[in-house]
């Protein structure tokens, strides 16, 4: 039998591994949604919370048929949404361990 050793990068996986890169096809800008959302088979809820507005007092949901229905692996650099672009960033950088300020993403 052979033992399974865990990857080192198992545990320092990044809370930005829950996500991935939509189209909003109403802006033409990519957003990152909670994969577990956009699941095949997963109806529930309609409207999508992309994850820049997930902290918001009134956030601005998206409806199910407004967003791609294909993941975008590498989006344009202009396409990207900036606030979900800087929620990844900070993310991918604390689970590096790395301390990051809350004016840089």
């Amino acid at each position: 039998m052979t033992a399974r050793v865990p990857s080192p990068r198992a545990a320092s996986l990044s809370r930005a591994a829950g996500y991935e890169w939509r189209g909003f096809l109403l802006s033409r800008e990519a957003h990152l949604y909670r994969r577990e959302q956009l699941a095949p088979g997963v109806d529930w809820p309609p409207m999508l919370l992309p994850w820049c507005e997930e902290n918001r007092p009134e956030p601005r949901r998206h409806e199910r048929g407004s967003i791609s229905r294909d993941r975008i692996a590498a989006p344009a650099a202009n396409a990207r949404c900036p606030l979900c672009r800087g929620l990844l960033l900070t993310a991918n950088a604390a689970a590096r361990g790395e301390r990051v300020s809350s004016g840089q993403a």
